[in-house]
């Protein structure tokens, strides 16, 4: 197994997983802590493809739907567009980051 970080190095020979990523990339990623918070703070942790481009291009007016379930899932977000908008766009990127080509998937079956 390899890590899914841009440059990360780890392997299954150096440790364990949670999903795709080694724990000190995962505990970065989550908590900004760990063995890789200095070593990895300004390394990018996914490159700009079409699908990153896609979600981050989102205009905030289709947001407010998805922002809306994810309420009525218990996620808090402030109801200013912008506010929906910068949530909704760090969910879809959080699970394009952990999920890969299987985001968006995963993405509306979290929504159901």
């Amino acid at each position: 197994m390899e890590c899914k970080v841009l440059h990360c190095e780890n392997d299954d020979l150096h440790g364990t997983f949670t999903g795709e990523f080694c724990n000190p990339c995962y505990e970065f990623i989550t908590k900004g802590t760990g063995v890789h918070s200095q070593a990895y703070r300004n390394q990018r942790i996914i490159e700009f493809d079409d699908t990153v481009e896609s979600i981050l291009g989102r205009p905030n007016f289709t947001c407010g739907r998805i922002a809306n379930r994810l309420r009525d899932k218990g996620h808090t977000i402030k109801c200013k567009a912008e506010n929906e908008q910068a949530a909704v766009l760090y969910w879809m990127l959080s699970n394009y980051i952990q999920h890969g080509k299987e985001w968006n998937k995963v993405c509306e079956e979290y929504l159901k």
